[in-house]
């Protein structure tokens, strides 16, 4: 019963995360950065201005972006689907459903990565006849990142006696939990270049961050050799944890704080937990009908120093009296009583730094008419070591001034459906806009879906006269 609770304790803290991490870090749609009609267009290039006097954005809505994506699991076909003799959708989980397609459908290592952001403020004024602009904005982020191998699935769903040899290097959870106040100022030189800086001030909230899971399990008929080898660092604020005799983490008594909600200012504006980021960019017009930009976004990193914990577990285990014969609750229970024994953690309390997810963005835009333009765009995000690579094509049209439009294409770290939509209207002062790079290619292949990202916001603007353009020129908002 007391392991059952120490496990549940855990699932809670990472559904926790989850959850949060689900509703509430932000991608930024890519088809959005040729369109004009969205004042938050310099959150993607800061050098990139609307071209009005002056907006301030709905609090909650301008802009609210998420960002669900999955490798290689399609949540409508691997995860849940239609069974006939069910009559409805179930799980792989199921009675009924199919564990070893499942299980087909996973890689060596897979991701799920949830990105959200919730804004709190924005607005922003200049003068676009001088050519400057400014704007500042509060938001609320959020951002998950979710490794697993296949074998961590393998074993409870085919057992202990399905393969001599598992192995759970790679899995990992990397969450972080923020406030970002930014200030942005862009300015032009000349008539056919633009530079931007926007700089960050980032209010750590909560983190989890695995830096090695190195845990491999050998199963055979005369013992079960466990290796483990597990560096984490976290930062949890919302919950109370308690110590053993011997300084170990006791999960058992460890629990949610009494009064969190009456916690939550305070761990908002938690200003011991703090880091710096910045974007840069420049927007060059080297044609009437050319246009040449490139920017680079989240650039730097936050410092955890308050209620952080510094876990580590090394060990050599090996079980005996352990048949691989046995079945159901009786093998995983006696496991489970053994890696108590096992995965036990005294932490040391030494702050420790986290970097953001860095995107460099570049593209070019082509004015064949003033109403009609396409771009092409890459997108390079740099995490952990790893690089995700993203190119768009879009095409963007601005039938009348009060509506402008875009229609895109994107390749997505190796997914090939991806169509995308964005629309854009302003009734003065009113502005609205939704885009989105993957929501179509839910609607046309909804079993492949495994990318959907979502864009929207709720502005008023003002000064938005309109200039009298050269012939190929980008239209102003």
């Amino acid at each position: 019963m007391q392991m059952k609770k120490r496990i549940y304790l855990k699932l809670a803290v990472t559904a926790l995360f989850l959850f949060t991490a689900f509703e509430g870090f932000s991608q930024l749609t890519n088809s959005s950065y040729f369109m004009k009609g969205v004042p938050q267009v310099y959150q993607i290039n800061p050098a990139f201005q609307p071209g009005c006097k002056f907006f301030i954005g709905l609090p909650g809505l301008s802009p609210l972006q998420l960002r669900v994506q999955s490798e290689p699991l399609a949540a409508l076909k691997d995860v849940i689907y239609y069974n006939d003799e069910a009559g409805q959708l179930i799980t792989f989980l199921d009675s009924l459903g199919d564990k070893q397609a499942f299980l087909d459908a996973l890689n060596d290592r897979n991701f799920i990565n949830t990105d959200v952001g919730v804004p709190i403020l924005s607005i922003g004024f200049g003068s676009p006849s001088k050519g400057s602009f400014l704007a500042f904005d509060l938001t609320q982020r959020v951002s998950s990142q979710v490794n697993f191998p296949d074998d961590l699935f393998r074993l409870p769903i085919l057992g202990p006696d399905s393969a001599m040899y598992f192995d759970f290097n790679g899995f990992g959870i990397n969450t972080t939990v923020y406030t970002e106040l930014a200030m942005n100022i862009s300015r032009k030189l000349g008539d056919k270049v633009t530079v931007g800086w926007r700089g960050k001030i980032l209010l750590g909230q909560a983190n989890l961050s695995t830096t090695k899971f190195d845990v491999t399990l050998s199963t055979s008929e005369e013992s079960w050799p466990v290796h483990s080898n597990i560096v984490m660092d976290a930062t949890l604020p919302f919950l109370d944890v308690k110590y053993d005799q011997n300084g170990m983490i006791d999960f058992n008594k460890t629990a949610m704080l009494p009064n969190l909600q009456k916690e939550i200012p305070s761990l908002v504006f938690n200003p011991k937990n703090i880091g710096l980021a910045m974007d840069i960019g420049v927007d060059v017009r080297p044609l009437d009908w050319l246009q040449v930009s490139a920017s680079v976004v989240d650039f730097g990193s936050i410092k955890w120093k308050d209620k952080v914990y510094n876990l580590k577990n090394t060990a050599d285990y090996e079980f005996n009296g352990l048949e691989a014969t046995l079945n159901g609750n009786n093998v995983f229970t006696a496991l489970a009583d053994s890696l108590e024994k096992i995965f036990t953690f005294k932490p040391t309390n030494d702050p420790y730094r986290t970097w953001l997810p860095t995107k460099i963005y570049a593209g070019a835009a082509f004015y064949v008419h003033p109403k009609i333009s396409f771009g092409l765009l890459s997108r390079s995000e740099i995490y952990n070591k790893s690089l995700r690579q993203q190119f768009t094509f879009s095409a963007n049209l601005y039938p009348i001034r009060m509506l402008s439009t875009t229609f895109s294409y994107s390749i997505l770290e190796g997914s090939y459906k991806n169509l995308g939509l964005g629309l854009a209207l302003k009734a003065f002062p009113f502005n609205f806009y939704i885009l989105t790079d993957t929501a179509p290619s839910v609607f046309f292949w909804p079993t492949e879906a495994k990318y959907i990202n979502l864009r929207l916001g709720f502005n008023l603007m003002f000064g938005c006269k309109q200039k009298k353009e050269p012939k190929y020129d980008r239209p102003l908002v």
